[in-house]
């Protein structure tokens, strides 16, 4: 054997390896294991979310307000479905699947984070059961809380900000309750929960309210994750993305958004469990929501989801 060949052989393969980039190999990674937990929730997770009426349509909707009108969502867009997780707690089992399936993702990025905090209201309950099992299950202990509404809702980003700039936050700050409540230390790594995401105002809402709350009480944190159950837009990674270039009043940084389900991939998972207009109409909406923001298209949209109810 050529021992000399051999050296020179393996010396190659290591020049390989180490100019090889090693963190895009490991994104790929990341990536395959994500998604492959994704696809096993999806499957596990959402046709039971459909058929508890946790997944609202206007062809399954037991709620009288939305069944003529459908929904109008955070952005002010007109929508013919709705996820209502707030309903979770009616299905105790079904809560503990979603849960765990929270958790799993979670644990990806423990390492990376120390503090959970639960958007209110929908993100509250979710935060607390993580850190249960997060304790539990997974050996690693994260301290929680969760966010308090401001005195007037704020429906985007600026709109927060104007209120936060108009605000004496000393003032609102009554007894021990704060719009935080959570013991920040300096050099906490603070991660979001919340239970979906159309567009990320409400989460980059709650970011502000933390890093303003942090820096009220001269603490010094990081708030970069976000984690939430369910993804109604793919646009939302590219928000987080580009949020590094927001004003420096807004706290700009690269944002990494985390979440169990993909909802327009894994959609034809409820083929079978919803009526055959219905599942073409959602699909259809998912791929171009602004054709539904017509009248003339929601009036149709309705008719149809009537006439099909009837039938039943």
């Amino acid at each position: 054997m050529n021992f000399n060949n051999l050296t020179v052989e393996t010396s190659n393969r290591e020049r390989e390896l180490f100019f090889e980039k090693p963190s895009s190999r490991k994104l790929e990674e990341k990536s395959f294991r994500k998604n492959s937990l994704r696809q096993k929730w999806a499957l596990k997770l959402l046709p039971s979310i459909y058929q508890k009426g946790i997944i609202q349509t206007l062809w399954n909707t037991k709620d009288l307000k939305y069944l003529e009108s459908g929904w109008i969502l955070k952005n002010n867009s007109w929508s013919p479905w709705f996820l209502n997780l707030r309903a979770l707690g009616n299905f105790p089992c079904l809560f503990r699947d979603v849960c765990y399936g929270m958790a799993e993702l979670v644990d990806e990025e423990s390492y990376n984070f120390n503090t959970l905090i639960g958007v209110e209201m929908a993100g509250i309950p979710l935060a607390s059961s993580l850190a249960i099992i997060l304790h539990e299950y997974y050996g690693k202990a994260k301290k929680i809380g969760y966010t308090r509404p401001l005195p007037r809702k704020p429906r985007t980003l600026e709109e927060a900000l104007t209120i936060l700039n108009n605000l004496d936050l000393q003032a609102f700050t009554y007894g021990q309750k704060s719009f935080v409540e959570v013991g920040f230390e300096n050099k906490d790594r603070v991660a979001i929960v919340d239970d979906m995401a159309t567009d990320l105002s409400s989460k980059l809402i709650s970011r502000l309210i933390i890093l303003r709350e942090a820096e009220r009480r001269g603490v010094q944190i990081e708030c970069n994750k976000i984690f939430y159950f369910l993804n109604r837009n793919k646009n939302n990674a590219l928000v987080a993305d580009y949020f590094q270039y927001a004003l420096p009043e807004l706290y700009p940084a690269k944002l990494e958004i985390n979440y169990l389900i993909e909802f327009e991939d894994c959609l034809p998972l409820l083929k079978s469990s919803m009526r055959a207009k219905e599942f073409e109409t959602i699909m259809e909406y998912q791929k171009d929501p602004l054709p539904f923001q017509k009248k003339g298209l929601i009036a149709l949209v309705k008719k149809q989801a009537r006439e099909d109810r009837c039938k039943d």
